[in-house]
């Protein structure tokens, strides 16, 4: 070691030390050899470093104590749902462990943190078998996250989840997994004492998993915590017996293996808050009729009570002769008033073969399925933008509607209405679905109240809905006292055909009792005339309003309502 390296300066003739070298150097250019010119440079680059370290000694939050440091690193760290999460993605999915690279102070704290290291993603490239044991040790005893993706190319990485699983699977709070399901089977029957969630994306041939009879308990029944499964394309159920779930998500499961065994492991988990299918399997055409007649065969009767259901969301389903597998699958549930429940089909084209019976006819009694018991509001909703779907909560049935193609049936055969039931029609389209609202506004229907808003209103046709037919045929909703009628734009003026339509129901003895108006066509604000008992006309009002912001904000309130959600407010 040379005298430079032992050397200490007085702090005061730091700068004074410095400039003699200086000087120095400067004097010997053209004297000094290639070694000196490098061992020199190598000194001013570790001075430079120390400098660097002493300049971020003084940056503010550097001289924050490690207590908040700490809280600001945990924070950084993203946080995923618990059930159905949406995977890590991209270089970012790491990305708040580089607090470790920034300096020395950081990465001790960073280190010592567990928390930092719990969310264990061995789907990264380069996150070999090393990285995973760094990961484990420095989490310490903190809960861990897995996030595991196998491809063939990985066995290393699944061996060394394998050994982790084994060792330290009483610390796996959540377990996130894609892949061939068979090559980890084994796992599924070790003890899981704090293991809370559970997703599992099979990768593979539908029946990997086989049929079991009888089928062990998931995890030699030894996950005490565990209520959040997530399954997708598997019948986990058939190999594995599933019990006390609050939440169950399956994606991308064929609709023959929602069978007696399904039924089955719904039985054991009638604690059950939260039930979502998202994008069920049809059957293929060539088996369609005779699989549905045979699962008609063999489904039992048997009805479950959950009490505690609060989500039951059906959402992508194939246009391909849903209905008969949608019956039978409601047909177990007996759900309380509180339950809401959501049912969202793929986008239908015209040229789509239509379920030819009512989407309603889906429905169990109202006795049983208790959220149709009474039904205060129905909104219906025909859009180009949109695809077909009904929701039913807050004693609201919502209906989306991809134009006219929508095989609706008359609501009031389904389920039971509040008496002074209201019916709220919204079109954001240039054209008009007479036939749709016909089938809503039919003679048995029962509104006392009729809300209309209209994108353009082009076009008399819809107002021929309320108009009583020639002859014998019943009047439109006959208990009908008030329409509200809203456009954006109007080519003429409309109140002069509601008012004939006004007329015309108060001679067939159905008259209204009020009628109001908003139009920007008409330029004159919102406009009401009030109809005596008989339908005669007795008073006229007119006050200003926003005809645009009713629109919109009932556009937005309807697509706020029917858009299937994750507890935690995210969309599927």
């Amino acid at each position: 070691m040379s005298a430079l390296d032992t050397m200490i300066v007085p702090r005061a003739a730091l700068l004074e030390t410095l400039s003699a070298v200086q000087d120095t150097v400067s004097h010997l250019i053209g004297d000094l050899t290639e070694a000196e010119i490098v061992d020199i440079e190598g000194y001013m680059g570790r001075i430079g470093r120390h400098l660097m370290c002493s300049r971020n000694v003084l940056v503010p939050i550097n001289k924050l104590p490690e207590e908040i440091l700490s809280y600001i690193f945990h924070f950084n760290q993203p946080a995923y749902p618990d059930f159905a999460p949406s995977w890590p993605s991209g270089p970012r999915s790491r990305s708040w462990i580089e607090v470790s690279y920034v300096c020395k102070h950081w990465r001790s704290v960073a280190v010592s943190l567990p928390c930092l290291w719990s969310l264990v993603d061995l789907r990264q490239k380069g996150f070999d078998a090393h990285k995973l044991e760094a990961f484990v040790r420095r989490s310490k005893a903190a809960p861990l996250t897995v996030f595991y993706e196998n491809s063939v190319s990985d066995h290393p990485v699944s061996r060394a989840l394998q050994d982790v699983v084994a060792r330290d699977m009483d610390r796996i709070r959540h377990m996130h997994i894609k892949g061939n399901l068979r090559s980890l089977v084994a796992n599924f029957s070790q003890p899981a004492p704090c293991l809370r969630s559970l997703s599992l994306w099979h990768r593979g041939a539908d029946d990997a998993l086989g049929h079991a009879d009888p089928a062990p308990a998931l995890f030699n029944g030894r996950a005490p915590l565990l209520r959040k499964i997530t399954i997708s394309a598997c019948a986990l159920w058939h190999a594995y017996r599933i019990t006390s779930l609050t939440h169950l998500a399956l994606f991308h499961v064929e609709v023959r293996r929602l069978d007696d065994g399904f039924v089955d492991m719904l039985a054991g988990c009638q604690q059950l808050e939260m039930l979502a299918i998202i994008s069920p399997r049809p059957l293929p055409a060539t088996e369609l009729e005779p699989q549905q007649q045979q699962q008609q065969q063999q489904h039992t009767s048997r009805i479950i009570v959950f009490p505690c259901l609060r989500h039951l969301h059906v959402v992508g389903v194939s246009h391909v002769s849903p209905i008969p597998w949608l019956r039978l699958f409601l047909a177990h549930f007996d759900v309380f008033e509180h339950c809401e429940f959501q049912l969202e089909f793929h986008a239908w084209s015209p040229r789509s073969a239509l379920p030819l019976e009512s989407v309603l006819s889906i429905f169990p009694p109202a006795s049983q399925f208790r959220p149709l018991k009474r039904i205060d509001t129905v909104q219906l909703w025909t859009s180009y933008r949109t695809r077909p779907r009904i929701a039913i909560h807050s004693r609201t049935l919502f209906i989306l509607a991809y134009l006219n193609d929508f095989p609706l049936g008359r609501p009031e055969e389904h389920m039971l209405f509040d008496p002074d039931a209201r019916a709220v029609i919204i079109n954001d389209t240039q054209d008009a679905f007479p036939s749709l609202w016909r089938t809503l506004l039919s003679p048995t229907a029962r509104f006392k109240t009729l809300d209309v808003f209209e994108e353009n209103q082009n076009t008399v046709e819809p107002f021929e809905a309320l108009r009583p037919g020639p002859g014998a045929e019943g009047v439109p909703c006959p208990e009908l006292q008030t329409v509200n009628w809203t456009s954006g734009s109007a080519r003429e003026d409309p109140i002069f055909e509601l008012m004939a339509v006004a007329n015309d129901r108060a001679r067939r003895g159905s008259p209204l009792r009020e009628l109001s108006i908003w139009s920007n066509g008409s330029g004159d604000g919102r406009r009401t005339v009030e109809f005596d008992a008989l339908g005669a006309p007795m008073g006229y009002f007119n006050t200003d309003s926003s005809t645009q912001q009713w629109i919109d904000e009932a556009i937005q309130g309807l697509i706020d309502a029917t858009t299937a959600k994750h507890p935690d407010g995210s969309q599927w």
